[in-house]
């Protein structure tokens, strides 16, 4: 069997940081609006992050598929309403408009959220509840579901939803 002598990444970085001087490292700073620590792990760390692999599209939206199905079924759990393919409560197909599980009119009576749900690894709150709300349906509250690799799910919604959620009880 013949092996590769393609060079590891780690080795890349190395030879690039080798070549790259001063000059260089200011213009990234420039680039970058920030200065550069001026320490070889430093520098190697960043190198290492300009060129990191980034997840695709597909597996993207594999993660926030995953997370619409585990909210879907813990609806269903909750409400005693089958989930899935063409029943009451349903993941919505990546790409589409509106809230993130589609519930039925019976669903809604016993669930009042339009759902948003987010699986990724930085968290930008502000956006997301933006989108929470222009996806909200009438009659209802917003909730966003929140997680990313290694995290448990993590439900936000507005402050006074929680407390008139906690007078019901």
């Amino acid at each position: 069997m013949k092996t590769s002598n393609k060079p590891k990444k780690g080795e890349l970085i190395d030879l690039f940081l080798n070549i790259l001087n001063e000059s260089h490292w200011d213009i990234i700073s420039e680039l970058l609006g920030r200065k550069i620590i001026a320490t070889g792990p430093a520098r190697k760390n960043l190198l290492a992050n300009l060129f990191k692999k980034t997840i695709g599209i597909s597996s993207r939206k594999g993660k926030g598929r995953t997370l619409q199905k585990w909210v879907s079924e813990q609806i269903s759990e909750l409400t005693g309403i089958p989930c899935g393919k063409d029943e009451e409560i349903t993941s919505r197909e990546m790409g589409q408009s509106g809230t993130d599980v589609r519930l039925s009119n019976k669903v809604l009576k016993l669930f009042p959220y339009s759902v948003e749900c987010k699986n990724c690894e930085n968290w930008s709150l502000p956006s997301f509840i933006a989108q929470a709300k222009r996806n909200q349906l009438p009659n209802t509250d917003w909730i966003l579901f929140l997680t990313k690799n290694g995290h448990e799910e993590i439900a936000v919604l507005n402050a006074k939803s929680f407390f008139d959620l906690l007078r019901k009880k």
